[in-house]
C-alpha cells in the first residue's frame, strides 16, 4: 500500500490530513485505520485511476509531529509513506526554524532522520553545466517508472522508447544528465 499525502487541512481543534492511496481497498484501509492508534476515523472522497482519496481523523497523539511542524512554520511538500514508515519533505523559512523543529520533535521523541538539506540560492544566468529539457525529461521519466528501483521496473529499451528516442541516445542523454545533477551536488555553494 503506498500513501501520499495531499495536503493538511488545519482546523481550530486539529488537523484533517487528505491522502491519496494506492494498492489498497477502503476496506483494507479501515482495518489498518482500526488498528492504528494515531488514526481515528477514515471516509472516502473519491476515487480516481485506481488511487483512493481519504480524510483521515488523527488521535490527539499525532500532534507531537503536527505540532512542531505548525509552531515553526514548516511547509509540507510532498510527504508519502507506508503504514509505518513516512517520509516528509519540509520547507522552513530559514535554518532557525529547522533547528526549532528538530527540538520540539527531539522534546516530543519523535523517531526522525534527516536525510538531506537544501540550501537554495538565487539562479545565476544558465550555464552549459545545467539540466537540458530532455535531460530532465529523461531523468523524470527514469524515476517516475522506476528505472532506480531494484530490481527494476523498467528497461532502458522501455525507456529510449517512452522518450521517442533510440536506447543509445537514451542511455547517453540520461548519463549526461545525471553527471550535470552530480556535479551541482557536489559544488560547494
Amino acid at each position: 500500500m503506498a500513501i501520499e499525502l495531499e495536503r493538511l487541512v488545519l482546523l481550530h481543534d486539529g488537523i484533517i490530513p487528505l491522502f491519496w492511496v494506492e494498492g489498497a481497498t477502503l476496506e483494507d484501509l479501515r482495518a489498518t485505520v482500526e488498528t492504528d492508534p494515531v488514526s481515528e476515523e477514515v471516509h472516502h472522497l473519491t476515487e480516481m485511476d485506481g488511487r483512493h482519496l481519504f480524510e483521515i481523523q488523527w488521535s490527539p497523539d499525532v500532534n507531537a509531529l503536527v505540532d512542531p511542524m505548525i509552531e515553526s512554520g514548516a511547509e509540507v511538500l510532498p510527504a508519502t509513506g507506508t503504514v509505518n514508515v513516512w517520509e516528509f519533505r519540509l520547507q522552513f523559512r530559514n535554518r532557525a526554524r529547522l533547528a526549532t523543529f528538530r527540538e520540539r520533535c527531539q522534546d516530543n521523541e519523535v523517531d526522525m532522520h534527516l536525510n538531506a538539506l537544501y540550501n537554495p540560492t538565487v539562479p545565476a544566468e544558465k550555464t552549459d553545466d545545467e539540466l537540458t529539457a530532455e535531460q530532465y525529461d529523461i531523468i523524470d521519466t527514469a524515476y517516475r517508472n522506476g528505472y532506480w528501483e531494484i530490481p527494476r521496473e523498467i528497461t532502458m529499451g522501455e525507456l529510449a522508447e517512452l522518450i521517442g528516442i533510440s536506447s543509445n541516445a537514451a542511455s547517453q542523454r540520461l548519463r549526461r544528465g545525471l553527471t550535470v545533477l552530480v556535479g551541482e551536488a557536489l559544488t560547494p555553494y
